[in-house]
């Protein structure tokens, strides 16, 4: 695997780019209009061919809602519209449950232990202020690669 790019779905898209198994560069993105996700998506893909990795939404039990659950009709729609924008520049595609890769912990936690696992180099990518979307993005990458 050479050229890794992971997204995190939803209102907010959280993207991470691997090459050679490090982390090269990470976005964000609250698109206005679903085809807006779609082209900043393609936009962020100079790497052609390339593995990709997205978050599937995944739907909890009632006792662990947070928000509106209809809003993962939203993420679903987004993960569909960003996987058909560049499915032809897909060598690789894994699609991936937020409890597969980092089951059940919680944000702050799952971030701390993101940061963790990154180089000097890689952490000059993210901010001290990075959101949840780009560490889910980052996670999910290292994860991946089993790093």
């Amino acid at each position: 695997m050479n050229k890794l790019i992971t997204i995190d779905p939803g209102k907010t898209i959280g993207l991470a780019c691997f090459e050679s198994g490090e982390l090269v560069s990470v976005d964000e993105h609250k698109p206005k209009r679903l085809l807006d996700a779609a082209r900043f998506i393609a936009l962020c893909c100079p790497y052609i061919p390339f593995d990709l990795a997205i978050e599937l939404p995944q739907v909890y039990p009632v006792q662990r809602w947070k928000g509106d659950p209809n809003d993962l009709i939203t993420v679903a729609l987004q993960a569909g519209v960003i996987l058909g924008a560049v499915y032809a520049y897909i060598a690789t595609l894994y699609i991936i449950k937020p409890s597969e890769w980092k089951g059940s912990t919680p944000k702050a936690i799952s971030k701390e232990r993101t940061l963790a696992k990154l180089t000097a180099g890689e952490r000059a990518h993210v901010q001290k202020k990075s959101s949840t979307h780009i560490m889910d993005a980052i996670g999910l990458g290292l994860w991946i690669l089993n790093r």
